[in-house]
């Protein structure tokens, strides 16, 4: 038997909902592990290379790989 839309939509964010909350509790859990592995000043500088990651990131998923895409030319420095 076929499955409603709404069946569907009901089960995506369900299971969208468990991802986003089970990564948040392993990101939680792993930053309490280290923090009580590391010394202040070693889990400082992990704090800074996770902001730095994190912008990274929201400046990459902004829509530099889809530019690309969708250019005609492109070249090496593009890639850079």
């Amino acid at each position: 038997m076929a499955e409603s839309l709404k069946n569907k939509t009901v089960r995506g964010v369900t299971w969208s909902l468990i991802d986003n909350i089970a990564n948040s509790g392993i990101t939680f859990l792993v930053g309490l592990i280290l923090a009580r592995l590391l010394t202040p000043a070693e889990y400082g500088v992990m704090a800074m290379i996770a902001i730095f990651i994190a912008i990274s990131t929201s400046i990459i998923d902004s829509g530099f790989s889809n530019a690309l895409i969708r250019k005609n030319e492109v070249k090496k420095i593009d890639y850079d």
